[in-house]
């Protein structure tokens, strides 16, 4: 028995003064064009960009016999169409232009169509729609320079036949990837790699011209700018701005990714049969962007501003364990330029009202507020301490002062109590001399525009005799320590009833930068529950 062997033998001394580079780039599979939907479910769409002169078109096997058609001048091998007879829509993708009256296409019609109209318009299909946010991905898009998705567009559904306006063909932004890729490398090769995002600015999104290395084993965070991977549609209008993947003057195929590997041979033998392999069926990012803002307005409710946050579990303490403050400890990344706000909702065993309807406190830090970590160190955290504010914050001062004697009675001078004030309001009272005389109440009723009557006396002696004001509250039923009261955090109800202490407590806590590109990060949280 004879045969050939053919074997290849790779020229190490050649590889070991040249580098061999590889340039990869998003591919449509990857690439969900996203798009804000009025909330339907579609399973295909089409865009009606343009349509072409209605024709005869039976459908015979898989070729299309056209009357008065030109295919030679407006279908090429590889477009995909749509055939529409007015009841039946079929996307078929054009396996060859035989003449100006006959297309071959790649799989049989589904329907008889005698008279079809052939629609050159964008096709894809759509990967998954996202309920909450209205966003729809898409997946093998077929838009080009001269037939893409775009913002005000009708789509329709080509089994569904509904219909839907496009919000925003939007980019998706990311701040950090991670690579996934099948290599095998064997001994004595080495690889290296860069990249480049694509950027928006203004209308136009252009491909960075600065690289950056990539790293095989970690995440890459994006720095210098905001990063984006556009939709194919984007890609599209935008591809003379973008990375011609394979580099000729037609940018057709640009990108808003490119992501390039080196491999170089280390050794000294002059021949291998081995070599570095890499499976190109196996390529992906895991990408990550972080949402995050400078905007805490409202996080004392459970609809605040701020795009980052955490809360934690609600602990419950044991039962005649009530605490009378807290101590927070934290580790945390947060470099100039960010912050990280802390709230706790507590609520008092004698508290009838669902612990989810209560308020969250922004508790004060109490240490560690002027420290700040090195920002291109992501690693130097630092130690914050928070507690209870030793006051709820205040709105506005009311006209006039107030006589305090030792009584729930509060009487005013120059004062519009029925006007500024109604029962359940909480105020601080307070003298404008002494900025530690003051304590906070509850209204219970109020009896004229120079009377009104509180919660609960004013026994403390620095609260008696004439010449307090009247500030109003910003968030009424968040706590503080009350001074009042040996500094037991206190907390007013819906009613303005008041409790002293708590039995539950759970923490929210707030990233805050003014830049996405620089977040601070929170190692771990330590609660302590604090009693005398």
């Amino acid at each position: 028995m004879k045969f050939d062997i053919h074997v290849a033998e790779y020229d190490l001394e050649k590889a070991a003064n040249s580098t061999l580079s590889w340039s990869i780039s998003t591919k449509n599979f990857w690439l969900f064009p996203t798009l804000q939907m009025d909330g339907l479910r579609l399973r295909r769409f089409i865009k009606m960009l343009r349509t072409q002169k209605t024709m005869s078109v039976l459908m015979l096997v898989t070729y299309a016999t056209g009357i008065s058609t030109t295919f030679t001048s407006t279908v090429s091998r590889g477009t995909r169409v749509v055939l529409d007879d007015g009841t039946n829509k079929q996307v078929v993708n054009i396996s060859r232009v035989i003449s100006n009256t006959e297309i071959q296409i790649s799989e049989p019609s589904r329907f008889t169509m005698s008279s079809a109209g052939l629609k050159v318009t964008p096709v894809a299909e759509v990967d998954h729609y996202d309920l909450n946010s209205g966003i729809l991905f898409l997946k093998n898009s077929s838009a080009t320079s001269s037939f893409f998705f775009d913002d005000g567009d009708t789509i329709i559904g080509v089994e569904s036949d509904e219909s839907a306006t496009i919000d925003q063909v939007a980019s998706f932004p990311l701040s950090l990837f991670s690579t996934n890729f099948d290599l095998t490398l064997p001994n004595d090769y080495s690889v290296t790699g860069t990249y480049q995002l694509s950027e928006v600015s203004g209308n136009t999104i252009t491909i960075n011209p600065n690289g950056s290395d990539v790293n095989f084993f970690r995440p890459n965070y994006v720095e210098g700018y905001d990063g984006v991977i556009s939709s194919r549609s984007l890609e599209a209008k935008n591809e003379s701005t973008l990375f011609d993947q394979d580099g000729d003057a037609n940018t057709s195929d640009a990108k808003s990714l490119k992501l390039k590997l080196d491999f170089e041979y280390d050794g000294t033998e002059k021949f291998s049969y081995r070599s570095p392999i890499i499976d190109i069926n196996h390529l992906s990012l895991a990408t990550r962007q972080w949402r995050i803002n400078n905007d805490a307005t409202n996080e004392h409710t459970d609809n605040g501003n701020a795009l980052s946050k955490h809360i934690s579990k609600r602990l419950t303490l044991s039962e005649g364990q009530e605490a009378e403050d807290i101590r927070l400890i934290q580790n945390a990344y947060r470099p100039l330029g960010t912050d990280i706000k802390v709230y706790a909702k507590i609520i008092n065993t004698e508290d009838p009202d669902p612990f989810d309807d209560k308020n969250w406190t922004e508790l004060t830090r109490i240490s560690g507020e002027n420290q700040f970590s090195e920002k291109n160190n992501v690693s130097d955290y630092r130690e914050y301490e928070y507690s209870f504010p030793t006051e709820i914050p205040t709105a506005n001062t009311l006209d006039g002062t107030v006589t305090l004697s030792n009584t729930a009675v509060v009487t005013g001078v120059g004062t519009t109590f029925t006007s500024d004030l109604s029962s359940g309001d909480v105020i601080k009272i307070y003298s404008p001399f002494f900025e530690d005389n003051y304590g906070f109440f509850s209204i219970v009723s109020v009896d004229s525009d120079t009377q009104l009557t509180l919660n609960e006396p004013t026994t403390d002696i620095d609260l008696t005799g004439t010449g307090f004001k009247i500030d109003t509250t910003e968030t009424p039923h968040t706590a503080y320590l009350n001074p009042l009261n040996l500094n037991v955090v206190r907390y007013f109800g819906q009613n303005g009833e008041s409790y002293d202490g708590y039995s539950s407590v759970a923490i929210k806590t707030v990233l805050l930068s003014e830049d996405s590109r620089l977040t601070p990060r929170v190692d771990d949280n330590r609660v302590v529950s604090v009693s005398a």
